[in-house]
């Protein structure tokens, strides 16, 4: 019996990395109040230039940076626990999935300045960048490696679910 509902969550690294950057600037280090951070994102980071550039640069979810991985697994374990503790009108439970960024990039054209450096209305993809981790070392780190050729049949995955919904974190 299918029974189970998912929240697919848009957004999810951006506020990771604005968490991570308001834990350092704000709470850890002092640099920045939060009434300063407020007021330049209320201004697009007019005048901020400085502030937003240190932002931007400020290390990044899934970098391999033990300070915003750290934040990110505290913020998925509290957020898709919480998921699985809601029950749907057909009596399953709640799961929560990530969508990728380049299928819902337009939904940054409706959000705010962020405290990741993000300016206003801008598409998720027109700043997107990445940073090239250590391939070797996380061969040398993984714990299973299974290396062989799979095969599978065609796929196209089928929408079942009857409801749904997106929420931009």
């Amino acid at each position: 019996v299918y029974g189970h509902g998912q929240f697919l969550t848009e957004g999810l690294a951006d506020a990771i990395n604005s968490l991570a950057v308001l834990k350092y600037f704000v709470f850890d280090t002092g640099k920045y109040t939060m009434a300063q951070v407020l007021d330049a994102l209320e201004k697009d980071y007019k005048g901020y230039e400085q502030m937003q550039q240190e932002f931007i640069h400020f290390p990044k979810f899934g970098n391999d940076n033990e300070f915003v991985d750290a934040i990110a697994a505290d913020v998925q374990k509290h957020y898709f626990g919480y998921l699985l503790t809601k029950e749907t009108w057909r009596g399953g439970i709640y799961g929560g999935g990530c969508s990728p960024f380049d299928r819902a990039a337009v939904f940054g054209d409706a959000i705010l300045a962020m405290p990741c450096g993000r300016n206003a209305d801008s598409n998720l993809l027109a700043d997107f960048f990445h940073e090239k981790g250590d391939v070797e070392k996380a061969f040398e780190e993984s714990y299973l490696i299974v290396e062989d050729d799979f095969e599978t049949p065609a796929q196209d995955h089928g929408y079942m679910e009857p409801d749904a919904c997106f929420a931009y974190v």
